[in-house]
């Protein structure tokens, strides 16, 4: 009887309390002799030093521990060793770790002897002919499993949950235990969590010295735990405790106050476990009773300031369901305890507002009947709100992500009205309709990360604040001035408060087909008045924004989209028409661009202009190879409405979008194309021939149009166009006045052959401006021309030598851009060029085969020579591989080879030698 009072005293009693109960052992052991072995040992493991006043005697300890085996186990009865492993249990909770690897050295011995006699027992139950052995005959499997169960787990669980120890001895004696007892305790169910590779092995690195290495220790445990529930019971809730006291650890050391706020240079490898350890609590909570469930949240809210993260997540794991009376007691707790307590804590804090508390409020009301919260989330809106009147930015910083987070959880296709409903009543005046706008577009941003075509049906009218915010001219609204400009000095909401992106959002997530038209009605009602330039700029930003977002739509149908496109077009097209004068004078463009900006009712093609942008877009997304009937029906009827865009008395904008939108269409095989290809040619050679440069939008959207219509075989121009196109203003001037648009038609009429003297001259400039030209885009396409050039026209061969001789010439040229494109030319010459070889089934013509013959020779002289004076790498190694190509396809290769191996042999250029020897071969 008295071993079942002094076992559970001895595992956390006093130093005094322990000296008493090895005395009485002493005592008890003069009468009952079985008990000296006993009361000896305890007695030496809690020796004191003789030597030092309150200091213990290590050397006899260790040798006391050292003297207990499994041997010491099979001759000890079970109250005997009850004594022996309390004593271990105590010392598991010492400072000094000599003891604790003592006491955690025999635990784990007395494991092991434990799995032994399990086994036997096992072993002897499949084989009754085999009896167990007389010396541990004493022992049975349920009084060991006993003694597991509910002494040493539950003292190893109660010293961590009582803060008595930090647990990292005690989870590996339950790693053994899961290792060799795994009927203990239900231990089975932690099996996953061991791993032979210890950097896998959660038990062994969830208090490694490494940051890194717990917090993918505990994110492996939160991960395994979603999977399958671990059973409730004394090491779940150990692990809890330790999850927790880790988590309360790292907050002190990473100096966060109480809104959270974390100081600058904190090691966020140590926020990696923080994280790990709030997610693990949070997906054991998903597994746990009401009861243990209730507890772990009020165990949070004892440390309010810095586990408001921890509680919003455990809220994210109710799992509780509705209906019978255990439901209605945990609405009890939720409605009448839980929820007060939060609100209670709102302005709870010292030195600010406690923001995370109104989020956490919002789900406890996720929670609660429908009515009942919604009674109460009027007036949670309504405090978050007024936080943004504040003048400390951050704490409308804080109410704003308050706002986002609650709306989040709330849905923002239920409450994003009643949100915007009560901003709009509270920011009524001066810099505050500029936090209107700014809080509105945060709330968009955070709450649809991505497009969903629909959340915003329902209060899309109310959202014209974003109208207001960007149209709005906040800044005459009356305010005393100094003020107005003191506030505005501090609030970064006013730095951008035009902000265009909640349109974007705005026309990504309603439904398409019922509110595009609304989406424009802000645009469309502006455009009903006066205009500005000002002004027309805001519009034509809100649209394109608004185009953006229709693109990311994903409620947007394709036809229905053509649709709405055309019938903007349509609907505008009587404001577009102007004279039917194919050529424009200058005066006359003038003047135009001059009605652009000013005037009443003068900017309607806006609406043009963007629905053309919109429907240019969607047709760079269509692939050539996969129409069908279906949509070509569809994209059909746009030929004749863009040939009437092309007549538009604005220019720049209307005529400009409709020939991209030609460009794009050119790649469809549409019927109406034959139909209407002689007057789209008219307007649009006449468009490009009265332009004075190739600089403007809408010079360059015509020649990219022209371009397609050259290479397009439904629109074959004729000779007589093609040297109209020729006789263009920018051809005869390319040096002063070239670009990539104008080069490519240039390119498309070399293709077509056109003989015409002028293009000889055009491409001689090409050759100058290929050399000179800085950017490297205009030289490539030089380049591309001059090679057609000389390989389409048949040329006399002086012409072709004067070409060859200006290559040779420049390989000397001043800057490595100028010699690499000339290396680029004769490198693409080459390949070009038919081989003069026999063996070739293809023979060029007389004139090439001479002049390529002749020159060869000399090119490749010429290169050699260059070989030893280029510094540029890169260029030395373009020109080897043009003298390899260049070997190819020379008449006579042994007289190149006999010049190689001359030069090989000069004494004073045995350098050079030695490189035309490497080019050769």
């Amino acid at each position: 009887m008295i071993n079942h009072i002094v076992s559970p005293l001895l595992v956390d009693a006093e130093p005094d309390v322990r000296l008493c109960i090895c005395n009485l052992l002493e005592s008890l052991a003069k009468i009952d002799f079985s008990l000296y072995r006993v009361a000896k040992c305890v007695s030496d493991m809690n020796a004191t030093s003789p030597m030092e006043v309150d200091d213990l005697d290590y050397e006899t300890i260790m040798d006391a521990y050292a003297n207990i085996d499994v041997d010491f186990f099979n001759e000890s009865s079970e109250q005997h060793m009850m004594i022996i492993l309390s004593q271990s249990l105590y010392n598991m909770t010492s400072k000094e770790v000599m003891l604790k690897d003592c006491a955690c050295n025999l635990l784990c011995t007395f494991i092991e002897f434990s799995a032994s006699l399990l086994c036997q027992e096992a072993s002897a139950h499949s084989d009754s002919g085999k009896e167990v052995s007389k010396s541990v005959a004493r022992w049975t499997g349920d009084r060991v499993l006993w003694i597991m169960n509910k002494f040493i787990l539950k003292h190893i669980g109660d010293a961590v949950n009582n803060g008595i120890s930090s647990g990292k001895g005690e989870i590996l004696l339950i790693r053994k235990m899961v290792m060799s007892l795994p009927d203990s305790g239900n231990l089975a169910a932690f099996r996953p969590l061991c791993s032979e590779n210890d950097d896998l092995d959660f038990f062994k690195n969830v208090f490694n010295i490494q940051a890194h290495r717990r917090a993918k220790a505990i994110n492996s445990f939160a991960k395994e735990i979603k999977d399958s529930s671990l059973p409730e019971g004394v090491v779940r809730k150990l692990l809890v405790s330790i999850f927790f006291n880790m988590l309360l650890d790292g907050q002190e050391r990473k100096g966060q106050d109480s809104k959270g706020r974390v100081e600058k240079g904190q090691n966020s490898k140590d926020e990696n476990v923080l994280d790990a350890c709030e997610e693990a609590l949070a997906s054991l909570s998903a597994h746990m009773s009401w009861n243990l469930y209730y507890a772990l949240l009020n165990r949070c809210f004892q440390e309010m300031k810095r586990l408001w993260n921890l509680v919003c997540l455990i809220l994210d794991k109710f799992h509780f369901a509705k209906g019978g009376e255990a439901h209605e007691e945990i609405r009890g707790c939720l409605e009448k305890t839980l929820y007060p307590k939060i609100t209670k804590l709102f302005d709870s804090e010292s030195d600010g507002v406690n923001f995370n508390a109104y989020v956490a409020a919002v789900k406890v009301l996720k929670l609660l009947p429908k009515e009942i919260m919604d009674s109460n989330i009027d007036s949670l809106v309504n405090k978050l709100s007024n936080f943004l009147r504040d003048p400390m930015e951050s704490t409308r910083e804080g109410a704003r992500k308050a706002l986002a987070a609650c709306l989040k959880e709330l849905g923002l296709e239920n409450y994003l009205q009643l949100v915007v409903k009560k901003l709009v009543s509270l920011l009524t005046k001066g810099s505050e309709v500029h936090v209107l706008g700014y809080t509105v577009h945060h709330i968009l941003s955070k709450c649809l990360p991505s497009p969903t075509g629909w959340k915003l049906d329902h209060c899309l009218e109310d959202l014209d604040v974003v109208e207001a915010d960007i149209l709005g001219d906040v800044d005459e609204q009356k305010e005393d001035k100094k003020d107005s400009i003191r506030r505005r000095k501090k609030k970064k909401e006013t730095i951008k408060h035009k902000s265009l992106d909640p349109l974007r959002l705005i026309a990504e997530n309603v439904t398409c087909r019922s509110h595009a038209l609304t989406l424009l009605s802000p645009v469309t009602k502006q455009l009903q008045g006066p205009m500005t330039s000002k002004l027309k700029s805001t519009l034509t930003d809100m649209l394109k924004h608004i185009a953006i977002g229709l693109e990311g739509n994903p409620s947007v149908d394709q036809g229905d989209l053509f649709c709405f496109i055309y019938h903007r077009v349509d609907d505008n097209k009587s404001g577009l028409r102007g004279q039917k004068s194919s050529q424009p004078s200058k005066k006359k463009r003038k003047s135009r661009r001059i009605q652009d900006t000013s005037g009443a009712k003068s900017c309607p093609y806006l609406i043009t202009v963007f629905a053309l942008d919109l429907l240019h877009n969607r047709l760079n997304r269509i692939q050539p190879n996969n129409t069908n009937e279906e949509l070509v029906s569809k994209l059909d009827p746009f030929v004749k409405l863009l040939v009437g865009c092309l007549s538009s008395v604005y220019e720049e904008d209307v005529v400009s979008s409709s020939n991209k939108c030609f460009t794009a269409l050119l790649r469809l095989q549409l019927p109406s194309f034959k139909s209407e290809a002689r007057e789209v040619k008219t307007k649009v050679l006449a468009i490009a021939q009265s332009a004075v440069s190739s600089s403007s939008t809408l010079v360059q959207s015509c020649l990219k149009l022209l371009t397609a219509l050259v290479s397009n075989d439904n629109f074959k121009l004729s000779s007589e166009e093609l040297k109209m196109l020729i006789q263009f203003r920018m051809f005869s001037d390319l040096e002063s006045d070239s670009s990539v648009a104008s080069l490519s038609l240039l390119k498309a009429i070399v293709r077509k052959k056109l003989k015409v003297s002028k293009i000889y001259d055009v491409v001689d400039q090409v050759s100058r401006l290929m050399i000179t030209h800085q950017d490297k885009s205009i030289r490539n396409k030089c380049g591309d021309i001059l090679v057609e050039f000389l390989v389409n026209y048949a040329s006399s061969e002086k012409r072709l030598e004067g070409h060859f001789n200006f290559l040779q010439k420049n390989l000397s040229c001043e800057h490595s851009t100028g010699r690499e494109a000339v290396l680029d030319v004769l490198q693409k010459l080459i390949h070009k060029f038919p081989d003069p070889n026999p063996g070739k089934q293809s023979k060029p013509s007389v004139g090439h085969q001479s002049v390529v013959g002749q020159q060869s020779q000399n090119l490749f002289i010429e290169l050699a020579l260059h070989l030893e004076r280029e510094n540029d790498q890169k260029l030395l190694a373009k020109i080897c591989d043009v003298m390899k190509l260049l070997i190819g396809c020379m008449t006579n290769y042994k007289s190149s080879l006999k010049l190689s191996l001359g030069w090989y042999k000069l004494e004073n250029s045995r350098v050079r030698g030695a490189k035309v020897h490497n080019a050769s071969y």
